[in-house]
């Protein structure tokens, strides 16, 4: 599987590039596709977790992350570990009234 190859490459390099954070994302997400879902777990939680320390990745990138281990756990029946991640969501800004 080409996305497994790629994070292996990551995984040789130096740490703290965020490829491989994005990379783990679409394994996770073709994993998921395929219902392997312990296969996923481990690969989401590296990309959620690599986002959420790594500078770099805007609040969008970050909801991303924790909207799939939230939607992994969801699918695999595991409430109580998605109430955990959702818990980690970036709070929304407050809305700011027009003139």
């Amino acid at each position: 599987m080409m996305l497994r190859e790629g994070l292996e490459i990551y995984d040789s390099a130096p740490a703290g590039q965020e490829g491989r954070f994005v990379t783990a994302g679409y394994l996770g997400d073709a994993l998921m596709g395929q219902l392997r879902y312990a296969d996923a777990e481990p690969v989401f939680l590296l990309a959620a977790n690599g986002i959420l320390t790594g500078s770099g990745f805007a609040e969008d990138e970050k909801r991303l992350a924790i909207g799939r281990v939230i939607s992994l756990y969801d699918a695999w029946g595991k409430p109580d570990k998605a109430a955990e991640w959702r818990a980690k969501l970036p709070k929304e800004a407050p809305a700011t009234k027009q003139p």
